[in-house]
């Protein structure tokens, strides 16, 4: 029987990696309106906290891409494991606003850096053709992992009894990673060749495309001088724009969901449970359709596919406008599923576009910066903007001004699109020669 290759063993640690830390962090979202209930948070308060997340993940996200290209994703990938596994269970042991926010930056700083050293990985381990089937099923973990936070939290908490011992469990997925990547994950396939890891007919497969491209098979180590020129790339602003929308319509509605269906259109927990997974269902169609997309047509630039993902998740999140009560369930989901489809998706030529823009040099490096500094606006201030256009009235809470942001965040997306390019990234490097002479040379990362 054939064994799998080695570097869909890797992707697969990658996967299990990734769906954890979703969940880890999707357990706060799903249970927020009990914790909220149980700590005494006012609706204010209560995105502020959950913000506090994003803080640490900028900077874990700045910081964690870069040292990942430095150091390796072999090492960052098996501290953040183990760390943010052992904060999710003190999650369940907080007892005032003090500890929430003290438990949601701790989570954002050790859970920060697993994409950027997984596409690092993925763009040093596939060769091109496979990138983009590769990329696409490491995002399905993203949604598995959103999906899953409504799966298991409802059941578990109604049979404690409680929301906190359903935090105290996921010590044991994490501790599991931590395992995997020991065993399975190696920095690059030159490393895995050496301890005899990685067999020659695959090593070869893998590099093929950088050896007919003249590019060296291993990527050099990034220094500052090259993180300067990329914060003059001006594609660098439009994709951190990009994600500053992609991860507002993502991160920030979804913090929101569960207290829009329950105290918005008045589902109960367990109706609100099935519906939330509308858009993660339809989200994984979406990732996987795009991913096959792009290794079948390379040649469809990143900001057509883009524009149209934004754009259509635009007109989606309008069909959700128009929902006043939980008797409207047709459009209700129709609006679900199509913000799922499409907005989720975005994930995957956002992050292709990395890879192919600069290279498996730097990717860590420029997701990381990028990530980071579309986190101040995405996850930090849209849901605290997000929180304070929510209305209370007699009825319940009126989301009508939160969609009117949110709609006009896509289709800003939509323009930004517009202005990207795939065309490579090229810097110049400075090399030490052996008569101590310092030298330049322009190449494509």
């Amino acid at each position: 029987m054939k064994s799998i290759p080695k570097r869909y063993v890797l992707l697969g640690t990658l996967w299990f990696i990734f769906m954890i830390n979703m969940l880890d962090r999707g357990l706060t979202t799903t249970l927020l309106p009990l914790i909220r209930n149980d700590l005494g948070l006012s609706l204010f308060i209560t995105g502020l906290a959950s913000s506090s997340f994003f803080i640490t993940i900028i900077i874990g996200n700045m910081f964690g891409g870069y040292l990942s290209d430095k150091w390796g994703g072999r090492i960052i990938l098996k501290v953040i494991t183990i760390a943010f596994s052992v904060v999710t269970v003190f999650t369940g042991m907080i007892q005032n606003t003090v500890h929430f926010i003290a438990v949601r930056l701790s989570l954002g700083l050790f859970e920060a850096p697993d994409i950027s050293a997984s596409l690092g990985l993925i763009s040093r381990w596939f060769p091109a053709k496979e990138r983009g089937r590769a990329t696409s099923l490491l995002m399905t973990s993203a949604v598995l992992g959103g999906i899953l936070p409504v799966v298991i939290a409802i059941p578990l908490t109604t049979y404690f009894g409680d929301w906190r011992p359903v935090f105290y469990v996921m010590i044991i997925p994490g501790l599991l990673a931590a395992w995997a990547v020991w065993k399975f994950v190696y920095d690059s396939p030159e490393k895995a060749l050496a301890r005899g890891r990685l067999s020659q007919e695959e090593y070869a497969l893998i590099t093929e495309g950088a050896l007919a491209s003249g590019l060296p098979v291993q990527a050099s180590k990034v220094d500052r001088s090259v993180v300067v020129q990329l914060m003059k790339d001006r594609n660098f602003w439009f994709a951190i724009l990009l994600i500053f929308a992609q991860i507002s319509l993502g991160v920030g509605f979804g913090l929101w969901q569960s207290t829009y269906l329950m105290e918005g259109l008045h589902f109960t927990l367990s109706q609100m449970g099935m519906i939330a997974i509308i858009p993660g269902i339809f989200s994984l169609l979406g990732i996987l359709l795009f991913g096959y997309l792009h290794d079948r047509r390379p040649g469809i630039g990143s900001r057509w596919v883009l524009l149209v993902s934004f754009a259509a998740s635009a007109g989606a999140l309008f069909l959700l406008s128009l929902v006043e009560s939980s008797s409207q369930l047709g459009l209700l989901i129709t609006g679900m599923a199509m913000h799922g489809f499409f907005m989720t998706a975005s994930m995957v030529p956002i992050n292709i576009y990395f890879q192919k823009r600069y290279g498996s040099g730097m990717v860590a490096t420029a997701y990381g910066l990028s990530n980071g500094l579309a986190q101040i606006g995405g996850s930090f201030l849209t849901p605290i903007v997000a929180g304070a256009l929510i209305v209370q009235t007699a009825a319940g809470l009126d989301f009508s001004l939160v969609f009117v942001l949110f709609i006009g965040i896509a289709l800003a997306g939509a323009v930004t699109s517009l202005f990207l390019t795939d065309k490579p990234f090229t810097v110049t490097t400075h090399q030490l020669s052996d008569s101590r002479n310092v030298s330049q040379e322009s190449v494509p990362v």
